[in-house]
């Protein structure tokens, strides 16, 4: 199973917008769609404002604590409504939890997500759409 940062990788050195969809298609899976609803549904808000220093994980590859998969679900933990809720040092801990515990290429896509940050060359709303329908909000 290829971990998450090499999806990213043969989506961006990948040039053609009809590949890429099926680079997506072949990919479609839970993490992915959790990712690409990130990148581009607008309801979507996180609350958290800036990255508390981390430590990279250096397992080897495929052997982490966890791994992007995991780790991406809990992602609604950090949006706006539970972040007020548990408030911001325990959001703090949970976001060093969660880079931690993956492999540190994966970490680094998912502290980019975190941030609102995550650009994936050429997967751009309008390819998602075509791709996924069903997977975003109607636009405005």
């Amino acid at each position: 199973m290829k971990l998450f940062h090499e999806l990213v990788e043969e989506l961006e050195s990948t040039k053609s917008s009809a590949e890429k969809k099926h680079i997506l298609l072949n990919n479609n899976g839970r993490t992915l769609r959790i990712v690409l609803q990130h990148m581009f549904d607008k309801n979507i808000k996180l609350g958290i404002k800036k990255i508390p220093d981390w430590t990279p994980a250096d397992d080897p590859e495929e052997l982490s604590l966890s791994n992007f998969g995991l780790e991406a679900k809990k992602l609604y933990l950090l949006y706006e409504n539970n972040v007020a809720k548990i408030g911001q040092h325990k959001t703090e801990r949970i976001v060093v939890r969660m880079l931690e515990s993956i492999h540190a290429d994966d970490a680094k896509i998912l502290e980019k997500l975190i941030m609102g940050k995550l650009k994936i060359s050429g997967v751009t709303e309008r390819l998602v759409r075509e791709t996924f329908p069903d997977l975003l909000g109607a636009t405005e």
